[in-house]
């Protein structure tokens, strides 16, 4: 009896300390209608109230455009922080391309696009914290992503209003003039951009066959007038890119959308380059979702392997959005004591075992 009831807390101990080291852990069981993470990370969806159309993280504010509405939320409690209204010259046939703060975080930055793309604007929104004021600051046909280097900004879009025109990446000319810079002609429908630390643009092709993900430096972006030959590629990705990020430790992230000649979608990817250049997948894919998803624009906030966080919004299958934002974190480790706990436990197990067998 006495050998049964130690047996009975042994192995009751032993299974306290290995819940312990499994909750600690963060098992990646995906809590995401958006994405399955891989093993190495962890999901969870928020705003799922909302479908929205651009985003953008910065410090503790997530900047959300949905439903002709621009919202401030708070990054931690995902609370509503202010609504900052809308530029006010929307029409049905007028959608949001992008949210974007700028590196200060004291403005964010909104593209617009319309049937035609007659009066695709950009407007910088001021007074986030008082008395939100819209500013027409440039306009740029068919834009589609911005971001900042060197206190520039730069923007995604064929500047053109011909349906199918190659896509373009440009200095915005911001004067009032629309006399905005070539920086590279990359060719194919129009994807995100981003730069890193010390000003090198990244971008993910979106040609439809052999689409890459590829880097211009900075000197390169200085010059201007390049085009996608005189990029260096750093992999080979599996689908037209959508969207890249580089975290605060220089990850280069990118989203990816497979679709069939009908266009409908068989399946979306968020990957990182894994730091190797050249042909080839030099990436690690991050997570993944199947029918019926389309992965829009990814961001980060702190080194996306080490604490940090990526973000990722998916626009769903046509007329079908997969509503709220994705938060995807690094897995866990278990902590030193908990890993203690579960050794000791296993070593209980086998002394209790092999003085079973003696007795």
């Amino acid at each position: 009896m006495q050998l049964v009831s130690s047996r009975v807390r042994i192995f009751f101990a032993f299974g306290i300390a290995l819940a312990m080291s499994l909750g600690n852990a963060g098992l990646a069981v995906a809590d995401s209608n958006i994405i399955d993470p891989s093993s190495a990370y962890q999901a969870a969806d928020h705003l799922t109230s909302l479908d929205p159309t651009g985003y953008d993280v910065h410090g503790d504010l997530v900047a959300v455009y949905a439903s002709q509405h621009l919202r401030l939320y708070n990054r931690n409690s995902w609370q509503l922080i202010s609504d900052l209204g809308d530029a006010g010259y929307t029409t049905s046939a007028t959608y949001n391309s992008f949210v974007k703060f700028d590196p200060s975080g004291e403005s964010v930055w909104v593209g617009y696009t319309v049937g035609g793309n007659v009066n695709d604007r950009i407007y910088q929104v001021t007074g986030l914290d008082s008395a939100p004021a819209w500013n027409h600051v440039a306009t740029l046909a068919s834009n589609y992503e911005l971001a900042f280097s060197g206190g520039a900004a730069y923007v995604s879009g064929p500047n053109s209003t011909i349906f199918g025109a190659d896509n373009a990446i440009w200095q915005l000319d911001t004067s009032g003039n629309n006399n905005h810079t070539l920086i590279a002609s990359v060719g194919g429908f129009a994807a995100g951009i981003a730069f890193d630390a010390t000003g090198n643009l990244y971008y993910g092709t979106n040609l439809g066959t052999d689409d890459r993900l590829v880097t211009f430096s900075a000197a390169q972006v200085a010059e201007g007038g390049k085009s996608l030959f005189d990029a260096a590629t750093l992999s080979d990705i599996p689908h037209p890119a959508s969207d890249v990020e580089v975290d605060s430790a220089g990850h280069v992230l990118f989203t990816t959308n497979n679709v069939d000649l009908y266009w409908n979608q068989l399946g979306s990817t968020l990957g990182m380059w894994n730091g190797t250049s050249g042909s080839g997948a030099n990436y690690e894919v991050i997570g993944e979702a199947g029918v019926n998803h389309w992965y829009n624009a990814v961001r980060a906030i702190g080194d996306v392997t080490a604490g940090g966080t990526a973000y990722l919004d998916d626009g769903g299958a046509w007329g079908s959005p997969i509503m709220g934002l994705a938060e995807i974190n690094p897995t866990p480790a278990p902590e030193p004591s908990t890993l203690v706990l579960v050794l000791c436990g296993l070593a209980a197990l086998a002394w209790q075992r092999r003085r079973s067998r003696r007795s």
